[in-house]
């Protein structure tokens, strides 16, 4: 039910009016006197209200309505109950809607307040209301029956047909408007777009010189925006509803009859066939052609030109069925993936030891080849350490040939001085149990040798080793000298 306090109702209504009102049939034998006071929901209804029905979710409320007649399409019209007056319709919700109006129809009182600011060149049309604290600029030209509410701001040149209203706080600038146009509260109507040049200096403004056109019979929403054209004009067409918070930009041409719901951008030069259907939060990019009767789902991007009739959804906006398709993809694949949950984890573990296990061998080999360098490079000093300390006696090629004294061996027998033209004999060529044997048997005389320790290229030895002395035996035949006895 109505609130009174807010709405003023007209009525009562005859079944004969509702007949021409509403659009409407009735069946054979109806009372065609009988009076209808208001209108309300299938819940509300008393024997004196007309409501509607014309879904199915409503189908039960319905069977048990109170309402005294209901507005049905012919598919619903054995759910009508028994008392209850049928008024047949093949669009029930517009035909309540002719109807409610009719109860309930826009109001003016004609009149202007001492209170708004009305430049003397305004032309006001007769029965219109101007409400205190609205502005009226110079040659502004307003139609019968207008209502400009507190705080709107008409300005200058704009021209409005009759019938118009102009809700509290907006702004309509460089307009040209038809008959019965409702601007709401806080829309913006015909201020610049949003039109610059860019370059290294920065943005350079372009001046805005188009206008706005709106037609007959459309409503711009609370908080909208309008820009007018750049060069030519943004056009809003007849018939077209544009809901809250909707911006359309310079140049763009809206067709007949369009719905633009709530959130929508539509980006400069678009244009817009009759007809086209646009959900909240859909964004158009510019210069872009949607064709007739489209449809545009609910928060999609459209990138591209639209064809007539076609019905997209999606960001980037797609046909339908295609999007469906994609969707239903999506799904499969990923309930496909929920379904091998333990082989898929099983693999990708064993994968991940895998790499451990690589990684492990390569640190490694990286640690054992450091550490065997290491241990050439000390063990080489290290045995030239050792050969020093331990046998002071051996010379090495790179020292001066220094005559050492002549160690006496286990045998009693002593090595001969070490020269320069002694015979040199390798390390390993006579063994010290072999040199023992020799000397038992023999009676050599000694000469003396020179004996060269080469730099080893193996690792040192752990533990210190003392080189045993090297026994060299000579008969004196070649090299002229004699040893000691």
């Amino acid at each position: 039910m109505a609130d009174s306090r807010f709405f003023k109702k007209s009525g009562p209504f005859a079944v004969s009016d509702i007949i021409r009102i509403a659009e409407v049939q009735v069946l054979e034998g109806t009372d065609m006197g009988r009076v209808f006071a208001d209108v309300a929901s299938l819940e509300e209804a008393t024997a004196n209200d007309v409501s509607f029905a014309f879904i199915p979710s409503v189908k039960e409320s319905l069977k048990v309505t109170h309402a005294g007649a209901v507005i049905v399409s012919p598919q619903f019209l054995n759910l009508v109950p028994a008392g209850t007056t049928a008024l047949i319709s093949k669009d029930p919700h517009r035909s309540f809607g002719l109807l409610a109006q009719a109860f309930y129809p826009q109001t003016v009182q004609a009149g202007i307040s001492e209170k708004a600011i009305v430049d003397p060149t305004a032309i006001i049309g007769a029965g219109s209301q101007i409400d205190a604290g609205a502005i009226i600029g110079a040659k502004v030209v307003l139609g019968q029956n207008c209502h400009i509410h507190s705080g709107a701001v008409i300005e200058e040149n704009v021209q409005m047909g009759n019938d118009c209203i102009v809700g509290a706080n907006a702004t309509v600038s460089h307009c040209v408007a038809g008959n019965k146009v409702y601007i709401y509260s806080g829309a913006q109507i015909g201020q610049d777009g949003f039109g610059f040049a860019m370059s290294v200096q920065g943005p350079t403004k372009v001046p805005q010189l188009g206008r706005v056109i709106i037609g007959d019979n459309v409503e711009i929403g609370s908080n909208t925006t309008v820009d007018r054209g750049a060069m030519g004009d943004t056009e809003i067409g007849s018939g077209s509803r544009i809901d809250n918070l909707v911006q359309i930009a310079h140049n763009v041409k809206i067709g007949h009859n369009c719905i633009i719901v709530a959130q929508v951008g539509i980006a400069g030069s678009c244009q817009f066939g009759d007809f086209v259907t646009a959900g909240g939060q859909v964004g158009f990019a510019g210069h872009l052609k949607i064709g007739t009767a489209s449809k545009i789902a609910a928060q999609s991007g459209v990138m591209n030109d639209v064809p007539p009739k076609a019905v997209l959804m999606g960001s980037p906006a797609l046909p339908r069925m295609e999007w469906m398709r994609q969707y239903v993809s999506l799904q499969a694949l990923s309930k496909q993936k929920k379904a091998v949950p333990a082989a898929a984890q099983a693999k990708l573990k064993g994968l991940e030891l895998l790499n451990k296990v690589k990684d492990f061998v390569e640190t490694l080999k990286t640690k054992l080849k450091n550490r065997k360098q290491n241990k050439v490079e000390t063990g080489v000093e290290t045995v030239a350490t050792e050969q020093t300390v331990e046998a002071p006696s051996v010379q090495t090629a790179e020292t001066s040939a220094v005559q050492q004294p002549t160690p006496t061996t286990a045998t009693g027998i002593q090595s001969a001085p070490m020269t320069e033209n002694s015979a040199s004999v390798p390390q390993a060529s006579v063994t010290p149990t072999e040199a023992v044997q020799s000397a038992q048997t023999t009676t050599p005389t000694p000469t003396p040798v020179t004996a060269t320790v080469a730099p080893q290229a193996h690792s040192a030895p752990t533990q210190p080793m003392m080189a045993p002395p090297i026994p060299t035996f000579s008969n004196g035949e070649n090299n002229g000298t004699t040893g000691n006895n």
